[in-house]
């Protein structure tokens, strides 16, 4: 509780510490499910690591002095003031309610005050009263408050240890609110920070159990996942990417919303064709398993030269390319369950004829069976 208390009230040195024994704490397997667990102390960190948003200053706001009572007949709507100035009928004084006090003995004061706040006026414009301004995100290393660097840096650390443990990444993957943080941190491309947050979503990914709330109660997950390994500068953030997305189509109750958020198979697709060999795999991987439920496809089919670069990369080992012998078997193994569904439908009704009628069934495919890839995943 004091550790989550200094990091909320204190932005400097203090909070800096705090993380950094939050950092140690994190490594040690008696106290891990107690940070995990304690939903006051993810918050603080949360506060720490969360992007920084600014409202435009040309958006004028209305001064506290000017949100009290006014009569809206007094409002000059007409006025081309723009410095959101508030003055009474005396342009010089402020509302004086020291006359208020024998209010009880006399009831003309508050008649005298309510009179008082009549004649107080409004040098603007009626369109200073609306407020359209949204917060937009800024550059997350913006801040000049180092301290605040240093506490990113090791909050990162914590919840990378913290991840990387089978008996606390449960519980960091039902915290909403950490969850939500990270994918927005994921997307700040000019930041080192971005790597390390696609790091612990990629690890958050390993354990089953973990696949089904991330889908299904992120809806923003899987499509930031396919943003980052489209457009990431990076190619270890975007290997985290796809790496997420391979664990996440192991599920099969997660394979259609991998396969049918939008551009997916494209850009899957695409990472075929990088010199990276750590992306190609992940990205091959995830095809494979894809491939593995019927309902996939034609997804397979209405994309561009898709079954043609999965056909280039299973021939790279004839060929002497740089691709690596596993992406080629992947490669292999991805159109070999392609091929399997596709004449499986188109004997399944010669099968159901020949029932019907009596006459000599054609011959039965064997029922393939694929044992999907996964980026170390845990059983």
């Amino acid at each position: 509780e004091s550790i989550a208390q200094t990091i909320l009230h204190d932005d400097g040195e203090g909070r800096q510490g705090c993380c950094t024994v939050l950092l140690y704490l994190s490594k040690t397997v008696e106290t891990k499910s107690a940070i995990a667990k304690n939903a006051g102390l993810m918050d603080a960190i949360t506060k720490v690591i969360e992007v920084p948003t600014w409202i435009d200053p040309q958006q004028p706001q209305i001064p506290d002095v000017c949100k009290g009572n006014f009569d809206t007949d007094t409002i000059d709507t007409h006025s081309t003031h723009d410095d959101m100035s508030c003055t009474s009928s005396e342009h010089s004084r402020s509302l004086d309610y020291s006359d208020c006090d024998d209010m009880g003995e006399d009831s003309g004061g508050v008649e005298r005050v309510q009179e008082r706040e009549k004649r107080f006026t409004f040098s603007l414009s009626y369109e200073t009263f609306v407020d359209t301004s949204e917060p937009m995100e800024i550059d997350y290393d913006l801040d000049p408050n180092q301290f605040l660097h240093g506490a990113r840096l090791m909050i990162f650390a914590s919840l990378l240890c913290l991840v990387k443990s089978k008996e606390t990444v449960t519980f960091i993957a039902r915290q909403d609110v950490i969850v939500e943080t990270l994918l927005k941190v994921s997307l700040q491309f000019s930041s080192p920070s971005h790597v390390r947050a696609l790091a612990i979503l990629a690890h958050l990914t390993r354990h089953p159990q973990n696949c089904h709330p991330l889908v299904f109660e992120n809806v923003s997950f899987i499509p930031l996942l396919q943003e980052v390994a489209s457009d990431s500068p990076d190619a270890e953030g975007r290997r985290y990417a796809l790496c997420a997305l391979q664990n996440l189509s192991v599920d099969t109750a997660c394979r259609a919303a991998v396969a049918h958020t939008p551009n997916m198979i494209k850009c899957l697709m695409n990472r075929l064709k990088q010199t990276s060999k750590e992306e190609m795999i992940a990205a091959i991987a995830t095809l494979q398993n894809l491939a593995d439920d019927p309902a996939n496809l034609i997804l397979f089919t209405t994309v561009k030269n898709c079954i043609a670069s999965i056909i280039e990369l299973a021939r790279s080992d004839d060929n002497g390319t740089k691709e690596t012998e596993l992406a080629s078997f992947l490669a292999k193994n991805t159109l070999a369950t392609l091929s399997h569904w596709f004449r499986r439908i188109a004997t399944i009704g010669l099968e159901k004829i020949a029932s019907e009628s009596g006459s000599r069934a054609p011959h039965i495919l064997h029922n393939a069976v694929l044992r999907p890839t996964t980026y170390e995943g845990w059983s």
